[in-house]
């Protein structure tokens, strides 16, 4: 999916808002996880990337449930 964002940049923290308010079952879905102790891992252009972390238009930004295998 994509998103516009300012050619000055948002924060992730300020995406993810944006996302939970087009898709609130995304944020259920991340408490959730987060509620049982399970860390989402959030990438920006395959760096991790904590929620101030400056998104600039062009940038792939991942949200990574838990997993785990061998």
């Amino acid at each position: 999916m994509e998103v516009e964002v300012p050619a000055d940049g948002i924060r992730l923290g300020e995406l993810l808002e944006e996302l939970f308010r087009r898709y609130p079952g995304l944020r259920e879905v991340i408490r959730g996880l987060e509620e049982r102790g399970l860390r989402v891992l959030y990438m920006v252009n395959g760096e991790s990337a904590d929620m101030g972390r400056v998104v600039r238009p062009g940038d792939d930004v991942v949200i990574l449930p838990p997993a785990s295998g061998g």
